[in-house]
């Protein structure tokens, strides 16, 4: 230690009761100090006090030699590490002891002075105070300061407060300062005085940070666990957020941060052009961090507002269809609570209006307006009232509230009036799926609706409805997922006055009608008069129980003249003239014609209501009938299309569960009865039956169908169809006597001149299966002749003779089939039919000039063939006897016959020679049994052939 004195004055005095030393004056030029002061030791007590006071003191220089002299003493060290310059003013040094040691003990020693320009070090938080002003106060190893100046950066703080303990890295801390900040130093200064992980990781979303802010700062606790707490009061700052489009600007109103609690009170200001104003709210930044706004007004223009919300992946999901909006959201009060990090949980509460909103989306051709509408939001309850909407040429009062679970709707409930122009009118038939002839015609003038939908229960409908120069309308409907009920739909006017009931659920069936409805009315309605085209009349009830049969009812006459009956019941029929006549448990049905696409039937016949089900017995005639027409009317599948379904851009598969349970349903209508069948004809793909008589029967197994007239190309087609929910049986015969070979196959669209003769035909086909293994259980037998005729454009016999023509027997010897034709006697064919298969047991060919046998199978279901045919021709022999009179000699008058193969396509096999050794036993004695003389099979002669025993040709 170095101590440099510069003027010292000491005076002693020893007295009896104490020994007094007085230094009246003390002067060091370093370290630089001026002060006075005695020492005084008390005979009587023993204890010795030292009392100094001073002037000016340049700490930086009294720091060093005392941290010298200090040795390990840590107080001392403390206190020097704590305050590390300035100057130093009415200083008082204070102590006493029993002994000159015990005046230097800290625990002992009081310091007291004013600090200015001083430069102090808050250790924990790691402060580095500047320019500070104030009073401390050293006593009992505590660092006290008191009106406290300071600068911290460009931030300043005053009236503040210090304690400092000086002993051990727990030490207490107390810092208490009123502050003025750059508000771009908060963040860092924030993130050394807090640790709460959450507020940390906002503070570090926060960027870009500018204005002042003014309050008050406390640090609290121990050096090595320091807790924060700030006040402000007055706030004017910007920051950008992290993902915001725009700077957020608070420019009134306070902010309290104390131990991961945040409260907000009044805060007002600008996000964007947006702003919002009276903002009060609470954070808890623990582990569940939650947050409570109590009040706050907000005004949104929504034009900025909304690309920044969409941007989110939640709510652009929901708002992917709205591409823009603008206007002006005005919220009168706020408030809500809810964990921070799942604001789709928050229960909201809030009022206010919304003006000049406009929604452009694409699920409405034109932009929808809202004038003006005032709404609430209640829990998870929004309610919006005195709201006025315009779309094109539409125009809507609307009100009404909605529920909602996060981000899932509940519940609905809105009533609205106003007028909805054509636009409007055919964008909802669209969305609906409406057909063209249940188009409304416009405008359609509301009075009233109300329209509620719960998530689990379905939708309700009730509208008063009136048409330009048209009929009152009202509407009382429900739809769920269970059940349609239509409640009542009432249309009144000059010439009609009708009621219509209907309710469709899994086991029950309503239907009313009272009174008449006219075209005259229905045209005023709808643009295509798709009901009554005339007039229907009556007062008719139905109530249809499908599990209990017996307990159905039925009562009322019901006529119509004229109608269209809607494609939603999947029967799209005009009727002629109808009639319904009920009486308790029956119905009476009298059709004098229905036009079913160009297809005219009548219907006559009963329906019962009985334990056993509902039992039927009709007549059905018709003057033709289309398969493609039913299957279209009925919605019945394709089996063969493709099971997946195309929308827009977007393909899904399509759900064969709920055709299964649609297919079980179907099966347990008890449905019992029978319906005769005459139609004068009957077209299934490419084929017309002319006429076509059946008797079909519904029945507890299923449905049976006995054919008993169906005449296909002169074909007789009789026989058995058997449906149940398992499977289908099929087992018909087909006869033919005496027909005509060319107009059969030209009946069956063959115009081409194939083949003549005539023919006789007996065959019997079964299968049982699936609707798509039908084809592959095929069976059955097959019995075939024909006589005297010619073979032309047969495909198989003219790719053959082509084939046979390359070799020197028959060079120039074969008839050109197109031409001339190929004469036959007859030909005669018999086989069976084995799991779609014809196993052709026999075929002959009688011809003129040569005999064809042939064996084999036909695939009838993948269209191949496989055949082994023997070419016997009867004037070859001289041919071969001339060229080779050995083998003349050796066959004298044997035939001799040729072997081929056919395989492949049916419509283009491969035709290839056999060895002789090839040909079957049971081949060649038909051979020799049909022609009556002795067969020999050869080897062909082909030109420039290589000696092999066949060749073959495409």
């Amino acid at each position: 230690m170095c101590l440099k004195g510069k003027k010292v004055k000491v005076s002693l005095h020893i007295g009896e009761a104490e020994t007094k030393v007085s230094f009246t004056e003390l002067k060091l030029e370093y370290p630089l100090l001026d002060m006075r002061g005695e020492l005084v030791v008390d005979h009587e007590t023993r204890k010795i006090s030292l009392e100094l006071t001073g002037g000016d003191i340049d700490i930086h220089s009294v720091r060093e030699e005392a941290l010298a002299f200090a040795g390990d003493n840590e107080a001392v060290k403390n206190i020097f590490q704590i305050v590390k310059g300035g100057k130093l003013s009415d200083v008082v040094i204070a102590s006493q002891g029993k002994s000159l040691g015990d005046i230097g003990k800290m625990e002992n020693l009081v310091i007291k002075g004013n600090v200015r320009e001083g430069n102090i070090f808050i250790p924990g938080p790691e402060l580095d105070l500047e320019d500070v002003t104030g009073d401390f106060v050293v006593e009992k190893s505590t660092l006290e300061g008191m009106n406290i100046g300071a600068r911290l950066e460009d931030s300043y703080g005053q009236e503040g407060r210090i304690s400092i303990g000086l002993k051990g890295e727990d030490a207490p801390l107390h810092v208490e300062t009123e502050i003025k900040a750059v508000a771009g130093q908060i963040p860092p200064l924030l993130k050394r005085l807090v640790e709460n992980e959450n507020l940390l990781r906002e503070i570090n979303r926060v960027t870009n940070v500018k204005g002042t802010v003014a309050g008050k700062l406390s640090l609290g606790g121990r050096l090595n666990a320091i807790k924060a707490d700030v006040d402000i009061h007055k706030i004017d700052v910007s920051a950008h957020y992290k993902d915001t489009p725009f700077p957020l600007h608070i420019k009134n109103g306070s902010f309290h941060y104390d131990r991961g609690n945040i409260n907000m009170v009044n805060l007002g200001g600008t996000f964007g052009s947006s702003s919002f104003s009276e903002l009060s709210a609470r954070m808890s930044l623990g582990k569940d961090a939650h947050i409570e706004v109590q009040s706050g007004k907000i005004l949104a223009f929504l034009r900025e507002i909304y690309p920044w919300i969409s941007s989110f992946e939640k709510m652009g999901k929901s708002l992917k269809d709205v591409k823009s909006v603008s206007g002006i959201l005005q919220v009168l009060s706020l408030n809500l609570k809810g964990q921070l990090a799942m604001p789709e949980s928050w229960v909201i509460g809030a009022t206010g209006e919304v003006k000049d909103l406009l929604v452009d989306t694409t699920l409405y051709p034109e932009p929808v307006e809202v004038n003006e509408g005032f709404f609430k939001v209640v829990d998870k309850e929004f309610f919006l009232t005195h709201s006025k909407v315009k779309a094109g040429n539409s125009s809507l009062g609307i009100s009404g509230s909605i529920s909602y679970i996060m981000t899932e709707l509940v519940n609905t409930d809105i009533a609205f009036h106003g007028e909805i122009g054509q636009e409007s009118l055919q964008w909802i038939e669209k969305r609906v799926n409406l057909p063209p002839e249940y188009s409304i015609r416009p405008p359609l003038s509301i009075q009233k609706a109300h329209i509620a939908w719960k998530k689990d229960s379905g939708m309700s409908f009730v509208s008063n409805l009136t048409l330009q120069n048209g009929p009152e309308v009202s509407v009382d409907m429900i739809l769920n997922p269970e059940a349609l009920e239509i409640k009542n739909v009432h249309i009144l006017d000059a010439e009609s006055n009708a009621s219509f009931r209907f309710g469709l659920g899994d086991k029950a069936i309503n239907f009313s009608f009272t009174g008449n409805l006219s075209q005259t009315t229905t045209d005023k309605i709808f643009l295509h008069a798709p009901l009554a085209k005339e007039w229907i009349k009556g007062d008719f009830q139905a109530h249809i129980l499908l599990d209990q049969p017996e307990h159905s009812t039925f009562q009322g006459v019901l006529e119509g003249k004229n109608l269209s009956v809607s494609r939603y019941l999947k029967v799209p029929f005009n009727i002629s003239d109808i009639s319904l006549h009920a009486d308790t448990k029956s119905v009476r049905v009298d059709s004098h014609i229905l036009t079913l696409s160009n297809n005219h039937l009548s219907v006559n016949g009963e329906v019962k209501a009985s334990e056993d089900g509902f039992l039927f017995d009709s007549d059905m005639s018709a003057d033709g009938l289309e398969w493609d027409t039913i299957r279209k009317t009925l919605a019945i599948e394709d089996k063969t299309e493709d099971k997946r379904v195309v929308n827009k851009d977007e393909e899904k598969d399509v759900d064969e569960s709920a055709d299964k349970g649609e297919e079980k349903r179907f099966w347990d209508i008890p449905v019992k009865g029978t319906l005769r069948l005459a139609a004068e004809s009957f077209t299934f793909d490419q084929y017309t039956w002319k006429p076509l008589r059946a008797h079909i029967s519904f029945k507890d197994v299923g449905i049976r169908v006995d054919v008993t007239d169906a005449d296909l190309c002169g074909i007789s087609c009789t026989g058995l169809i058997k449906v149940n929910p398992q499977d289908i049986l099929l087992d018909f015969q087909l006869l033919s006597r005496n027909q005509d070979v060319d107009s059969t196959f030209k009946c069956f669209g063959n115009t081409k001149e194939l083949m003549t003769g005539r023919f006789d035909m007996k065959t019997q086909v079964v299968s049982q299966g699936t609707a798509e293994t039908l084809g592959k259980e095929l069976g059955g037998n097959f019995e075939f002749t024909a006589k005297d005729g010619r073979i032309y454009r047969f495909g198989l016999i003219a790719k053959l003779f082509a084939f046979l023509n390359v070799t020197e027997i028959f060079r120039g010897k074969l008839p050109d089939v197109v031409k001339q034709g190929f004469s036959y006697k007859s030909i005669t064919a018999n086989g069976k039919i084995e799991k779609g298969i014809l196993n052709l047991e026999n075929l002959f060919i009688d011809g003129s000039s040569m005999g064809i046998t042939s064996r084999g199978k036909v695939d009838l279901i993948g269209e191949k063939i496989d055949l082994k045919v023997l070419v016997s021709p009867f004037k070859t022999v001289d041919f071969v006897v001339e060229k080779i009179p050995v083998v003349g000699k050796l066959l004298g008058g044997t035939l001799v016959s040729i072997p081929v193969g056919i395989k492949g396509d049916i419509e283009n096999p491969n035709i290839s020679y056999l060895s002789p050794s090839a040909v079957g036993k049971k081949l060649l004695d038909i051979t020799v049994n049909t022609l009556k003389a002795p067969v020999e099979i050869i080897k062909p002669v082909i030109p420039g052939g290589n000696g092999k025993e066949s060749s073959s040709i495409k």
